[in-house]
């Protein structure tokens, strides 16, 4: 600090470390500095510790209903701060104009400007009906589902 600022604002021996008067002039101008910044210290570890605040999260209805509503109760007794405010949708939301701070999506994730974590896999099944296997017969391969009549989910918009 010294060297940047081109003033001595220590005297050193070695025996004590005491302040010039250049280095007393600054700590009196910087006191309210160091206050501050400590005081800004204390207030970000006290929100990492008691997280507080509204979380705005976009999801599809069954996801919310059947996987992450269950685990809300848990939350909330370790998280009392915190709260949510769900967009239970099947539409993919613009997270960036539309001000949600987290989606939960299953697929493929489209854009290169937002954050993408994978939580879990999800396994794709194939069900059908032994009426509609009785008039169709069974698929031995994949390529043969397509003849087949099937409903796939489609993609979000």
């Amino acid at each position: 600090m010294e060297r940047a600022l081109g003033v001595r604002l220590f005297d050193r021996t070695t025996r004590r470390v005491v302040l010039t008067q250049a280095g007393e002039r600054y700590l009196a101008r910087c006191g309210d500095l160091v206050d501050q910044a400590r005081i800004a210290h204390e207030a970000l570890r006290e929100s990492t510790e008691h997280p507080v605040g509204l979380i705005q999260v976009s999801m599809s209805v069954d996801l919310g209903i059947h996987q992450v509503g269950p685990l809300l109760p848990e939350f909330a007794r370790l998280y009392p701060g915190i709260r949510f405010a769900f967009d239970l949708s099947p539409v993919n939301r613009d997270l960036l104009g539309d001000q949600f701070d987290v989606a939960i999506r299953i697929g493929p994730t489209k854009g290169d400007l937002l954050v993408t974590r994978r939580t879990a896999r999800v396994a794709m099944c194939l069900y059908a009906g032994p009426g509609y296997l009785d008039r169709h017969g069974a698929p031995r391969q994949p390529a043969d589902l397509a003849a087949h009549e099937c409903l796939t989910p489609r993609a979000a918009p």
